[in-house]
């Protein structure tokens, strides 16, 4: 029998990139039954553990800190909107740990959501020709790398979850879905993600080789490495190699003389260091959301920068120059509250004895790890794509690791697959 958590577990993750704001299915759908069950004064099945005040009291605090910096800069209502995920999504924790699921359904989902954004991307590029695939709902960048997101999940399921052998099929699906995930990822032409496709390759290689030696695990690493290598040689050169290429020379012309010669890298690096003064002219408050934006494209203005490039800038393309420039070292410790509670949470599990705790654990503590990096290069939660999933995901997985204690203890309840 399908219970609505199962359905819900599924669907989420799976139509993340699959329809317009899809994206939001997961946190907003478990939010409001925790809005029903705290209607219904169903408070007794608040779960009463450290790590849920570890989680939720980081999301709260970075809310807060976000919260009174706007009204301190005088922002519009607009801007409040940011912090509705890392406020309400805590709301998940009065549905899940008391579900009667399988987490397998979510990370069914997303092997499934990564298949359909892989065959979006395979059409886009191969199809109707374009160089960047986006899913036509979203920007490349932030399509890529929630593909790859989707894809770890897919990989750490396959790897962890606990299946009947009868069901085969689940692990070939599994598969299927990391694979495609690394393939959107790559057709996205998001470069700057691709330093967490060696991070999941490393843990692929990892969790498959514990009983292995050193040597022959460090072979297998670097085999992996050129198989990705050479896969990427068979995509079309101007989605990964020439986009490589170009940002390489583009860094550096940048450096050696100050040009921007090209609209990734060279104009990223022209940004950050008008990021960086910026920053030291306002240390402790920022010069908020309002105001940094055309005080940078002024800045940029004044070095002869092309108006192309300034118009093709988000921000300052750096979720940490970002977040400083807009609100200061408040901003500063805001981030570190919304990455950093999530790897407490999770860390606690990580050698649990349960394969599929120390799954969910692990594809908790990589979340903030793949976002951190995206934040190198782009802005995630500034961007609604990223900041729904980022926190939707965390307090579901961390919910779920807490059902599954909540099933262990009381094995009758114990859903299987």
């Amino acid at each position: 029998m399908f219970y609505l958590t199962d359905i819900l577990l599924f669907l989420g993750p799976a139509l993340t990139l699959l329809m317009h704001s899809g994206f939001m299915l997961l946190g907003l759908s478990f939010t409001l039954l925790g809005l029903a069950s705290l209607a219904l004064k169903r408070l007794d099945a608040l779960p009463q553990h450290s790590s849920v005040y570890w989680m939720v009291g980081g999301f709260w605090l970075y809310s807060l800190v976000g919260v009174l910096m706007v009204i301190f800069h005088g922002h519009a209502w607009t801007f409040y909107e940011m912090y509705l995920p890392a406020l309400l999504y805590p709301l998940i924790f009065l549905v899940i740990p008391k579900a009667r699921t399988n987490p397998i359904y979510f990370f069914l989902g997303a092997a499934t959501g990564a298949v359909g954004a892989a065959l979006i991307a395979i059409y886009q590029a191969k199809i109707l020709g374009v160089a960047r695939a986006d899913g036509f709902y979203f920007n490349a960048i932030h399509f890529g790398n929630t593909g790859l997101v989707m894809g770890a999940a897919s990989f750490i399921g396959l790897l962890t979850m606990p299946v009947r052998k009868q069901l085969w099929s689940i692990k070939i699906w599994l598969a299927l879905g990391g694979c495609c995930g690394v393939l959107t990822s790559l057709l996205s032409g998001s470069k700057g993600g691709w330093l967490s496709l060696i991070m999941v390759l490393f843990l692929v290689v990892f969790y498959t080789s514990q009983n292995w030696s050193p040597w022959k695990r460090a072979a297998v690493f670097c085999l992996g490495c050129a198989l990705l290598i050479g896969s990427v040689t068979l995509l079309p050169k101007q989605t990964v190699l020439g986009r490589i290429e170009a940002g390489i020379q583009g860094a550096k012309i940048w450096l050696s003389t100050g040009q921007v010669t090209e609209g990734s890298v060279s104009v990223r690096l022209a940004a950050w260091k008008i990021g960086v003064d910026m920053f030291a002219d306002r240390p402790w408050a920022g010069w908020g959301g309002k105001n940094m934006g055309p005080e940078q494209h002024q800045r940029l203005a004044q070095t002869g920068l092309e108006s192309q490039y300034i118009g093709g800038l988000g921000a300052f393309e750096n979720e940490y120059i970002n977040s400083l420039v807009r609100f200061g070292i408040m901003g500063g410790i805001g981030l570190l509250l919304a990455f950093g509670s999530p790897l407490i949470a999770f860390a606690r599990f990580r050698k649990h004895t349960d394969p599929s705790i120390q799954g969910m654990s692990l594809l908790g503590m990589l979340l903030p790890l793949m976002y951190m990096e995206f934040g190198l290069s782009v802005s995630v939660l500034s961007v609604n794509t990223c900041r729904q999933v980022y926190f939707s995901w965390c307090i579901v997985l961390l919910a779920l690791i807490l059902m599954r204690l909540c099933q262990l203890q009381n094995p009758i309840d114990s859903a299987t697959t």
